[in-house]
């Protein structure tokens, strides 16, 4: 999930706007726009977007949990500079990717620039280990 979209989403059902959610909680417009737009909300934020918006952050959270909905190697092949590259990149839902493992959870990534670049060879093998030790929600079966 897109924390900054659901944001907007939310303040646009409402017949809202940004510069309006701004002048309310006294922000910078384009400073807020910024941080909606780069999914960058602090937590402080949050706090008083949902109070002024109505947002229940038990809901939110409800929504915010990780769920794995797909399997998908994605390939990249390409060049940096004079050097070729090629890796590839665990796709785990909408948004969705696969960043590391820790003994309990897997840590996931919403930008694919933070995904884990694996070696081709090894997708399948990732995708596989994923399946059998951790279950939809990125917990240790």
């Amino acid at each position: 999930m897109n924390l900054g979209k659901y944001i907007k989403d939310i303040i646009k059902a409402q017949g809202r706007t940004i510069a309006w959610v701004s002048d309310q909680l006294s922000f910078n417009e384009r400073t807020l726009a910024g941080k909606l737009n780069r999914n960058s909300v602090s937590g402080d934020d949050l706090m008083r977007l949902s109070i002024l918006l109505g947002i229940n952050l038990e809901e939110l959270k409800e929504e915010y949990k990780m769920k794995i909905t797909e399997y998908t190697i994605l390939d990249f092949k390409g060049y940096n500079g004079p050097v070729p590259y090629h890796y590839v990149v665990v796709k785990l839902g909408e948004n969705l990717y696969y960043k590391t493992y820790q003994k309990d959870r897997l840590e996931v990534t919403q930008d694919i620039r933070y995904a884990s670049h694996i070696e081709p060879k090894y997708g399948d093998e990732q995708v596989e280990f994923i399946k059998k030790f951790y279950d939809e929600f990125g917990k240790r079966k």
